[in-house]
C-alpha cells in the first residue's frame, strides 16, 4: 500500500538451533541460511511482491567450531529494479526477526521478534490482539493462525493458496543459488539452473 518499493531488508538473528547436534552437521544440508534464513527469504519474497526475484548474490560465513553457515548476507535482484539484503544469523545472544520496507513516499518497519510491532512513517500502528484461548500469542503474531485460516479458506473456495508448493520450491531455488553464489562469488539466476543433486552445504563447498 505504500507503493512501488524502493529499500527492502530484512533480517533473521538469533543463537544457534535447539533440536541436537545434527542440525549443525552438513548432512542438514545447510547451516543458518538454510534452517533460519528461508524463513526470512519468505518475508522478504511477500513483501516485495509482486515483483519476482531474478538473480542473488551472498556471503556466507562459518564459525571456527562449524563447517556450515552461521552468518549469511544475501542481496536478492527483482525485476523492478530493486535490491533487497536478507541477513540470516545464528550468532545474536538474543532473538531478533526484523524487516522495513520504503518507497519514494513512506517507510514501514515491523519487529516479529521479541515483541511483535509495525510502524509507518514512525507512528506505531495497532496490531490485532492474539485470541484469547490459544496456546501461545506468537502463534497469532507470527502468522500460524492466518495461515491455517487462509489455507482452510481457500481449500473450501477452491483456490489455488498464496504460501503454496511452487512458492516453497521457488524459496528453495533461491537457497539454492544464494549458496552457490557464494561459493563463486558470482551472481546466480532464479531459477536456480544448478545441479539439482546437491545440498545447499554441498553447493556452497563445492562437495559431492
Amino acid at each position: 500500500r505504500i507503493g512501488e518499493l524502493t529499500h527492502l531488508e530484512v533480517r533473521f538473528a538469533q543463537g544457534r538451533p535447539d533440536g541436537g547436534p545434527q542440525r549443525l552437521e552438513p548432512s542438514w544440508g545447510g547451516g543458518a541460511l538454510f534452517d533460519l534464513g528461508v524463513h526470512a527469504l519468505a518475508v522478504a519474497l511477500l513483501l516485495a511482491a509482486p515483483a519476482r526475484v531474478v538473480a542473488v548474490e551472498a556471503d556466507l560465513a562459518a564459525g571456527d567450531d562449524l563447517d556450515v553457515d552461521d552468518d549469511a548476507s544475501v542481496t536478492l535482484t527483482f525485476d523492478t529494479g530493486l535490491r533487497a539484503r536478507v541477513r540470516a544469523s545464528w550468532r545474536a545472544a538474543a532473538p531478533t526477526w526484523d524487516a522495513q520496507a520504503a518507497s519514494a513516499t513512506s517507510a514501514v518497519r515491523l519487529e516479529l521478534v521479541p515483541d511483535p510491532s509495525v510502524e509507518l512513517n514512525g507512528a506505531a500502528l495497532k496490531a490485532p490482539a492474539a485470541p484469547p484461548d490459544i496456546a501461545s500469542p506468537q502463534l497469532h503474531h507470527l502468522g500460524y493462525i492466518g495461515q491455517i485460516a487462509s489455507l482452510a479458506a481457500d481449500t473450501a473456495a477452491g483456490r489455488a493458496p498464496r504460501v503454496s508448493p511452487e512458492f516453497g520450491r521457488l524459496l528453495l531455488d533461491i537457497v539454492c543459488a544464494a549458496y552457490a553464489a557464494a561459493r563463486t562469488g558470482e551472481p546466480e539466476g532464479v531459477p536456480f539452473a544448478g545441479p539439482r543433486d546437491r545440498t545447499p552445504h554441498e553447493l556452497w563447498r563445492g562437495a559431492g
